[in-house]
């Protein structure tokens, strides 16, 4: 799903997720995090907050549990898994990290990556609040 959003001028930006990217290769073992998804959907603003028990279950569906450390990149200016980070962080979910340079430092650093989509995966992440 595209998000509009309005830069300071009026002129609409549309936010959308790179799943393509992601099937084309990623860190082994990573999934995918759609923060389009991780919102309040009831909210009129793009991107809100979600509510704990929502990011909870959304969280659990990736496979984060309260023991995992989550290692958050993107494939462009880190503003997604930044994003992401502070989600979590917001959340009381202390153990993540961003990867300084996202895939692209990934790749360059000779490490490998793997095209297989995300495995079904699910863990308990205890809703804060």
């Amino acid at each position: 799903m595209a998000t509009p959003l309005l830069s300071a001028d009026g002129v609409p930006n549309i936010v959308r997720p790179d799943r393509e990217g992601f099937g084309a290769g990623h860190a082994p073992g990573a999934r995918f995090a759609d923060l389009t998804e991780l919102c309040d959907p009831a909210d009129r603003f793009a991107f809100t907050l979600p509510s704990s028990g929502a990011l909870a279950a959304a969280a659990g569906a990736l496979g984060i549990g309260t023991d995992t450390h989550v290692v958050a990149y993107d494939t462009t200016t880190t503003a997604w898994a930044t994003r992401l980070w502070w989600l979590l962080r917001v959340f009381g979910h202390d153990r993540v990290s961003v990867l300084d340079g996202g895939l692209h430092a990934w790749r360059e650093s000779g490490h490998p990556v793997e095209t297989a989509r995300d495995p079904s995966t699910c863990c308990a992440l205890r809703p804060c609040g």
